[in-house]
């Protein structure tokens, strides 16, 4: 009896787990199952992309942390430096660290040779650009960072003259320091001021064109750049380049001439300069110093202080390094104003007995190139360089380039062919060395 009791109760108990499965795997059941576990997957999935977006969050949090402190020790770095840099030059202003001053000179009284040579190189100071250029040089916004990345580009397609070289293009490329490496003779070439068709007209040419069309041309010949930066660049150098005017000057005393019935290709012009001027001040230029001059058809020997300029036909024509007016031709975005470069005349400066300075009028107190680009290469309180500003430009205009290859040359000048040159006695070997050895000698006998 009790057997048949408990098979009784097993019987029911099973039946009844037999009826609560039926009911688990009807439809509605199924359905609330595979929602609760496609929520379980769904909470999974959110737990793991949060975890995933944190991580991201954490990492890009500590790149700007990264960033700000490389960026925080730049900067105290740069404060460190201009601190250091507090000596100034009494003759120019020229500013120094306290290790580059002259041996036995003191920290109360530093006294500096490098940038003036004790004040016998004192040159005028360059003009304040105008705002935009300047805004441009100095601005952190995204057109001034594009402005001062492809300054390069901006100064050649706004330049006067060519720069005639090959530039190596292979080197640009990669993480490493800027460099500027070109193949072939360093010349800056002036072209003609109408071209054989308006869609090559370029450099100086583009001056005698409508402000619009020179835009449109400049334009489509780098759409890499800004338009808008390209037309204020434009806007400047027409309203204050010193040459801009001298240019359309010349044109139009070509044209002129060629209304008269003479050819175009017989025609020339010369850009004369007369260093009988101030030559240790940056004054408006005028006739008196840039003068334009019809001597002939171009094929007479020029000096070094003319520029040959033809309407139509001829050959590109070299400027010479001596010309005042080789720099700022080509690098306008440095002397935007009426800045001329070195030339042959500039001396050396005295102090008179009223501490004034004045020129040193002696042949033997010319001012050579290398004191030119000492001067301009320091940066002084009283002055914004954009030379020191120019990036690139800058290692355009001195790295090996024009500044040092306008110093070789001058140094390798054939003109100094045959000249007699007479060694001090410092120099081991010259004739008043062994001289002066000789007369000790005797002494001592």
């Amino acid at each position: 009896m009790a057997n048949t009791s408990r098979r009784a109760i097993a019987q029911q108990l099973r039946r009844t787990c037999e009826r609560e499965l039926q009911i688990c795997t009807s439809e509605p059941n199924r359905r609330a199952i595979a929602q609760q576990e496609r929520r379980e997957r769904e909470r999974v999935g959110n737990t793991v992309n949060q975890r995933a977006v944190s991580q991201q969050e954490r990492r890009r949090h500590e790149r700007i942390e990264n960033t700000i402190d490389r960026r925080s020790i730049a900067q105290q770095s740069r404060r460190e430096l201009e601190r250091a840099k507090r000596a100034l030059c009494i003759h120019c202003g020229a500013l120094h660290w306290l290790d580059e001053r002259i041996v036995n000179s003191p920290k109360t009284n530093p006294k500096f040779g490098s940038c003036c040579r004790h004040g016998k190189v004192i040159l005028p100071l360059l003009h304040d650009p105008p705002l935009l250029l300047r805004q441009l040089f100095e601005g952190q916004d995204e057109q001034c960072k594009e402005f001062r990345a492809n300054i390069r580009q901006y100064n050649a397609v706004h330049a006067f003259t060519l720069l005639g070289v090959n530039i190596d293009q292979t080197i640009l490329n990669g993480r490493s320091p800027y460099s500027f490496r070109i193949h072939g003779e360093l010349r800056h070439r002036s072209g003609l001021l109408l071209p054989e068709s308006s869609l090559n007209a370029n450099y100086a040419q583009l001056y005698i064109y409508d402000p619009d069309i020179a835009h449109q041309i400049r334009m489509g010949r780098n759409k890499n750049l800004h338009t808008q930066t390209m037309w204020e660049l434009q806007e400047i150098l027409r309203e204050h380049h010193a040459f801009y005017p001298i240019y359309q000057q010349a044109h139009e005393i070509l044209s002129q001439v060629c209304e008269e019935g003479v050819s175009e290709t017989d025609l020339a012009v010369h850009l004369h300069f007369n260093a009988a001027t101030d030559r240790h001040r940056y004054n408006l230029l005028t006739s008196n110093e840039i003068a334009v001059i019809l001597p002939g058809d171009g094929s007479e020997p020029k000096a070094m202080r003319d520029i040959v300029i033809r309407l139509r036909g001829g050959p590109l024509e070299h400027i010479h390094e001596a010309h005042p007016a080789y720099l700022p031709l080509h690098y306008v975005l440095f002397f935007p104003h009426r800045e001329l470069g070195w030339h042959a005349e500039l001396h050396h400066t005295l102090i008179d007995e009223y501490g004034q300075y004045i020129e040193d009028q002696s042949k033997a107190s010319r001012l050579t190139q290398m004191d030119f680009y000492s001067f301009c290469l320091f940066s002084r309180h009283t002055e914004f360089s954009t030379i020191l500003r120019g990036g690139k430009l800058l290692q355009e205009f001195m790295g090996l380039a024009d500044a040092l290859g306008t110093i070789v040359n001058e140094e390798i000048n054939l003109n100094n062919l045959g000249r007699c040159i007479i060694l001090p006695s410092t120099h081991i070997g010259s004739a008043c060395h062994m001289f002066e050895i000789f007369q000790d000698s005797m002494a001592i006998t």
